[in-house]
Parts: structure tokens; C-alpha cells; sequence
């Protein structure tokens, strides 16, 4: 058992090292000049709204006059939401104008982006009207499924004859009410085929035919998959978003768009990184002065700390509702600090429990009894952190029940206009960062300090922050 060990602190500083180069660097293969990003690295983040440029739209009601319900305007909202969180990696925020029915949507933008702000007015805008009919044309009188039907949508890909020939294609879900009749109509023109004829069906979107195919099998399975030669991987990939993201309940217009300078700047957030580093780089330095092989063991841990945090950020781990990455946004930077100092500070007490307990003791003893005196304490910080981190996950969701709450009350005190929309990334860095701070950085640390205990230098107590 002593043996094993002493290996302990090999697997720990081997698993804290991997996942700090793993999210700081990713991991990517090559193919000639194809490169297939497989974990992102930090290069790979963006900076938010906070250090790039803002795209502002501004969408209302098409029709003159019109206006939306409190509930059509929170609808519209998780359906731009929706959308944005499937064509952009960076931060974005939706606001409602409940009382002029319009919505403001902000969004980090640059010049080098791969959508144009035309581009994004055209996706967001689109109703999201869809129906399959029988045949090449919208007969309203031949109509399989529409968009009530649908649950949701996925784009798919099918190699052929030996992958000479790829087809595009999309998997639509089905409700039960839309896959019985789905399966009626497909059975209905198959006992229509004829030698000379191959029946259609075909998927129109906002009044366009999407796509047409020609039925000659049976409907088998949850899903209508809409396989054809006329789709693109592109086109395949936007229909399913617009199909996922529902239907809005009226047309919306683009009134405005405006191109807004950084709130920040990123050149201020890489300052703001750089000391960050610094001032963590001085801590450790201090902590291995100080506390010796206990500094080495923490200092070793908070790499694993910071790697699994970069990993949160690099989207490795779906947290995120999309599995996207989280930009370094300010409130992210300084959760994710915030996480770091708070697990310094538990070792620290944890450090010094076991400095008053060696003058008694041996250093094995001291490391374990400390580890449990402290543990309740770190338990309850770690405790009181995840259900902080839950309310701003909470209070995220804009105009929802949170901000309906508590929007008064922070009126009454004289603070208008709360933008609840810049929690989440706080509340996501806050509960991933303690969670994976206490696996690391508590019990990683424990463990390499009982490691350290198995081998014969142990007894000398000076190595764990003892007199010398």
C-alpha cells in the first residue's frame, strides 16, 4: 500500500499537467491541409462583447401598428436565441422592448467574421414557415406535416456507391401526430407509383421549395430523412437550424443595424490575464517558500484547476446549452479567478493546520486529521458557491420569470435597467471552476500530500512547513 502510494502524486501532477496542456492548447490532426479541430485551444476563443466590436440589430413587427403579447415577445426571444447560438461562437444578448414590441439583439462582431450583418438579418428574420406536401407544389390541399409537427431537425450525410457520390439531406423528428401521417402519405404514393412515374414530396420553408425528392420506400423509423442531390452541406445545415428554432409568430423587420465599438477592448482583457498570471505565478512562488512540499503539491494542482476551466471554455465539456466555447468575457475572467483564489485559500488552511499540528505529531497524521478538520469548511464555501453560481444561471435567462421577479425590486432601490443577460457566463465559469477546483485542488492536493507521507523523507518535518 505504501508503495502504491507513492506513485499517487505521479497520477495527480501527470492528470493536472494533461488537462492544463489539453485546454490550453487543444488538440487538432492534419490531413494534408485539412486540419480537424478536436478540442479547441485558448487561441481559439473569442473575447465576447467585451472586446470586440458589437453588432447592434434592432427587429420590430413588419406590419404597421402590430404588436406582441408579453408571451409572443419571450417566444420570439428563445427563438432568436435559438438561432444566434447556432451561428455565433462569440457572446450575444437578445433584449425585449415589451413596450414598443421590438427586440435588440447585440451580438460580438468583427470584420473578418464569416457571416455579413445582412447575412445574420436574413436568418434571424426568417419566419420559420414549413410544410411538406405531396407532390412538386404547395397545394394546401396535399399537405403531410408542417411545422407543429415538428420536434426537431438535424442535417445528415450519406456516401454512396463507395462515397463517389455524397447526399446531403435532413432528419426531421417527428411528433406522433406528424410521423402517423407521414407514414399514411408515403404508403398512399407508393400504391400510386408508376413504371413511368416516381411520386414527389417536398419540403417548402417560408414559401420556398427546400426540398423535393422522389418516395420509393416505405417511412420506417421516428424520422422523415429528406435525402437529395439539390442540397448542400450549407443549405442542409440552415434549414435544420431554421426548422429547430421554430416558427416565429410574426414576421420581424430590421429597423437598424449599428456597429458599436468594444466595451472593453481585448488589448484591456489580455492586461487584465497578464496580471491575473502574474499575481498567481508570485502566489505560488510564496506558497512553496512558505509551506514547501505542500506549496510544490498545491502549485501542481492548480494547474489540473486551470486546465479543466479552460476545458469548460474550449466547450470539451457540454455545458453549455449549445456545447459551444465561452468567450473570455470579463465575468468570465474573474469568475474563473475567483474560483482559483478560493481553492488557494482552502489549502491554505489547510497548510496551516497541519504547520500547528507538527510540533505534535508526525507529518503523516498531520496531513490526514487536517484534511478532515478543514474539509466541512471547504465543503460548506464549495456548497454556498454552486448554489450562487445556480441563481446567476438562473437570473440569465433575460426577460424570464427571474428578471419579471426581481426587476422591481431592484427598481425600488433606484437601479433600472438590470441586464440579467450578462449572468450566464459567470454562473457557468463559477460552477464548473468549483467543482473541478475541488477535485483538484482539495482532494488533488490531499492526495499528493499523502503521497508525499509514503516515502522516507516524511518524517522530516521541515519539508511540510514545519521549523526548520
Amino acid at each position: 500500500m505504501k508503495n502504491f502510494g507513492k506513485v499517487v502524486f505521479i497520477l495527480v501532477a501527470a492528470l493536472s499537467i494533461c488537462a492544463f496542456v489539453l485546454g490550453a492548447f487543444g488538440i487538432a490532426t492534419h490531413y494534408g491541409d485539412i486540419k480537424t479541430v478536436i478540442v479547441n485551444s485558448v487561441d481559439q476563443l473569442g473575447v465576447g462583447l467585451d472586446g470586440s466590436a458589437n453588432l447592434k440589430i434592432m427587429l420590430a413587427p413588419s406590419e404597421e401598428g402590430a404588436s406582441l403579447t408579453r408571451e409572443e415577445m419571450l417566444y420570439t426571444k428563445s427563438i432568436l436565441e435559438k438561432r444566434l447560438e447556432s451561428y455565433v461562437v462569440d457572446e450575444y444578448r437578445v433584449n425585449c422592448d415589451f413596450d414598443n414590441s421590438s427586440f435588440s439583439v447585440v451580438l460580438a462582431y468583427s470584420e473578418t467574421s464569416q457571416y455579413s450583418p445582412a447575412w445574420i438579418v436574413e436568418q434571424l428574420t426568417a419566419i420559420g414557415d414549413a410544410a411538406l406536401y405531396e407532390g412538386r407544389e404547395a397545394d394546401e390541399s396535399k399537405v403531410i406535416f408542417t411545422d407543429e409537427n415538428i420536434t426537431a431537425a438535424k442535417p445528415s450525410v450519406e456516401q454512396i456507391n463507395g462515397g463517389i457520390y455524397t447526399l446531403y439531406g435532413i432528419d426531421i423528428s417527428l411528433n406522433s401526430e406528424g410521423r402517423e401521417a407521414y407514414k399514411a402519405a408515403i404508403e398512399k404514393l407508393l400504391s400510386e407509383k408508376t413504371d413511368s412515374e416516381t411520386p414527389t414530396v417536398t419540403l417548402f420553408v417560408d414559401g420556398t421549395s427546400t426540398v423535393t425528392l422522389q418516395v420509393v420506400k416505405e417511412a420506417k423509423g421516428r424520422t422523415a430523412n429528406l435525402q437529395t442531390s439539390g442540397l448542400t452541406v450549407e443549405s442542409a445545415a440552415l434549414t435544420s437550424i431554421i426548422l429547430n428554432s421554430g416558427k416565429l409568430p410574426t414576421a420581424l423587420e430590421n429597423t437598424s443595424i449599428t456597429v458599436m465599438k468594444p466595451m472593453i477592448g481585448e488589448q484591456a482583457l489580455t492586461a487584465l490575464m497578464l496580471a491575473a498570471i502574474s499575481a498567481l505565478a508570485i502566489v505560488c512562488f510564496y506558497l512553496i517558500f512558505r509551506y514547501r512540499l505542500c506549496g510544490v503539491a498545491s502549485t501542481v494542482t492548480m494547474l489540473g484547476t486551470i486546465g479543466g476551466v479552460l476545458l469548460v471554455c474550449t466547450g470539451m465539456f457540454a455545458i453549455t446549452s449549445s456545447g459551444a466555447v465561452i468567450p473570455f468575457t470579463m465575468t468570465a475572467i474573474i469568475a474563473a479567478f475567483l474560483v482559483v483564489v478560493i481553492n488557494l485559500e482552502a489549502n491554505v488552511r489547510y497548510f496551516e493546520a497541519i504547520r500547528s499540528r507538527l510540533g505534535e505529531i508526525s507529518p503523516a497524521k498531520a496531513i490526514s486529521e487536517s484534511f478532515k478538520k478543514t474539509l466541512g469548511t471547504t465543503l460548506g464555501i464549495d456548497f454556498a458557491l454552486v448554489l450562487v453560481s445556480l441563481l446567476f444561471l438562473i437570473f440569465s435567462r433575460g426577460e424570464g420569470v427571474a428578471s419579471f421577479i426581481l426587476s422591481p425590486i431592484f427598481a425600488s432601490f433606484g437601479v433600472e435597467g438590470v441586464n440579467f443577460a450578462s449572468f450566464p457566463y459567470f454562473g457557468t465559469m463559477l460552477l464548473a471552476g468549483t467543482i473541478i477546483g475541488f477535485i483538484f485542488s482539495v482532494v488533488g492536493t490531499w492526495l499528493s500530500l499523502y503521497s508525499f507521507s509514503c516515502f522516507n523523507f516524511s518524517s522530516n518535518k521541515s519539508l511540510f512547513g514545519g521549523e526548520r
